[in-house]
């Protein structure tokens, strides 16, 4: 599957539940494992998946989507750790903290 030679077609929905199981075990299987990332200004930190503690990657911000709220939102790629739903998360590179 990785050499990319062909490419798996799955049909299912996920509002009936039709499929859905046959296909997370299937993208588990081909999919490869999580991977180490490196972190730190000079790449001195390594973030590993197993790591008990909450990390992520901000890869997009956007802000200003309605011209009549300042709203922002944050899409975050997690590295390690659990993400549970209002938990408070620093942007350590601005040193602030942020509720998500």
């Amino acid at each position: 599957m990785r050499a990319q030679r062909q490419t798996p077609v799955w049909f299912g929905s996920g509002y009936n539940n039709f499929g859905v199981e046959t296909f997370l075990n299937k993208f588990t299987e081909i999919s490869q494992p999580p991977s180490p990332h490196v972190a730190g200004e000079n790449g001195e930190i390594t973030v590993g998946p197993d790591d008990k503690e909450f990390t992520g990657f901000v890869f997009k911000l956007q802000a200003n989507m309605d011209p009549k709220h300042r709203d922002r939102i944050a899409f975050v790629r997690v590295c390690s750790g659990r993400f549970d739903k209002d938990m408070q998360v620093i942007l350590s590179s601005l040193s602030l903290g942020f509720r998500v």
